[in-house]
């Protein structure tokens, strides 16, 4: 289940930049067309995603090229059961010019090619792995910048914008992850991210721990952190910075060593000249599935967060429970 949102990631993109006056079906095509392949729960989620994004309707194959088509009735009552919802959301869409509204995932096409470097991060995978970091903690999300105070940048992407675009992110609510802060560092937005970006090795944490500027009401402020050991999910994790704060940053989380001996931050909090409120993670996003950035408490810290650096507020969330996903039609 966890894989639906970055599936559908790129789809969604792409609807909410075509023109109106293109008409859009997506393809739910299944082949070969029964359940050993793809769940009809899995298949009418992903269809879900692209009709909040705006599709007008889909191409639906839940018949199987055989001999008897209808052997298998899961994708087409699945269908069924769910088309009334489906006709009511695309009449809300239509006639209340309905758009997804959340956190902004930022994202390029250059991305794929006009890149000023090349190696770790140029891909969709930065477009995708927001998306699976946003549904697993209950956070609504478009890729557009209409209905969206904070954005989201990580990976590689920021190689693909110009100086302006980053200036103008700079100036909201920003979330970076580590390869995006490192980037930003060396083209000389040090300033506005509220710290050094140093690159570096895998720090020797033995745990993270939620510091009170965090503001997090969870009764424990510890979370696993076994980089030392780099055992499991903590294996995922791409790429670290060492952050070091500039005068009036704030630190939300903390690594900390042998005997809880603090380390470096893992996650700050600062205001700029510009008028922007910037958040940024020591570790990377694209590919990372450590359980120091899954747990209920990051979740906590992170949609604290978001609402924080959020002027109007995020419209919806899930709380206190893991992996929803959430699109927000507004």
């Amino acid at each position: 289940p966890a894989s639906i949102p970055r599936t559908v990631a790129h789809a969604i993109w792409t609807i909410e930049r075509l023109p109106k006056d293109i008409e859009t079906f997506y393809e739910a095509d299944t082949y070969p067309h029964n359940r050993f392949y793809s769940s009809a729960t899995q298949l009418t989620s992903l269809m879900t995603g692209a009709l909040m994004a705006g599709a007008d309707d889909f191409l639906f194959y839940c018949l199987q090229y055989l001999d008897d088509p209808l052997e298998d009735r899961g994708y087409f009552d699945a269908y069924a059961r769910l088309r009334p919802r489906f006709e009511r959301v695309k009449r809300f869409i239509r006639e209340r010019d309905a758009r997804l509204a959340g956190v902004r995932q930022v994202w390029k096409v250059e991305d794929l090619s006009l890149t000023r470097g090349l190696g770790y991060g140029h891909s969709t995978e930065a477009l995708s792995w927001t998306a699976y970091m946003l549904a697993k903690f209950g956070l609504p999300y478009t890729t557009q910048s209409r209905g969206a105070d904070v954005a989201v940048l990580v990976g590689g992407t920021a190689d693909a914008l110009t100086d302006e675009e980053i200036r103008k992110l700079l100036a909201g609510g920003l979330f970076l992850d580590a390869r995006a802060a490192e980037i930003l560092a060396s083209r000389g937005f040090s300033k506005d991210l509220g710290v050094d970006v140093v690159s570096g090795n895998r720090p020797p944490a033995l745990g993270e721990e939620i510091l009170p500027a965090a503001g997090c009401t969870c009764a424990g402020k510890l979370m696993n952190c076994y980089f030392i050991l780099s055992a499991g999910s903590e294996g995922s994790i791409g790429r670290f910075v060492t952050l070091k704060p500039r005068a009036g940053t704030e630190t939300l989380s903390r690594y900390t060593g042998m005997g809880g001996k603090p380390l470096v931050p893992s996650i700050t909090y600062a205001t700029n000249s510009l008028g922007g409120r910037v958040a940024v993670m020591a570790t990377s996003v694209v590919g990372n599935r450590a359980s120091g950035l899954y747990n209920l408490r990051k979740q906590e810290l992170v949609q604290r967060l978001f609402g924080r650096m959020s002027g109007d507020g995020v419209p919806v969330m899930a709380s206190g429970t893991p992996g929803i996903w959430i699109l927000a039609n507004v």
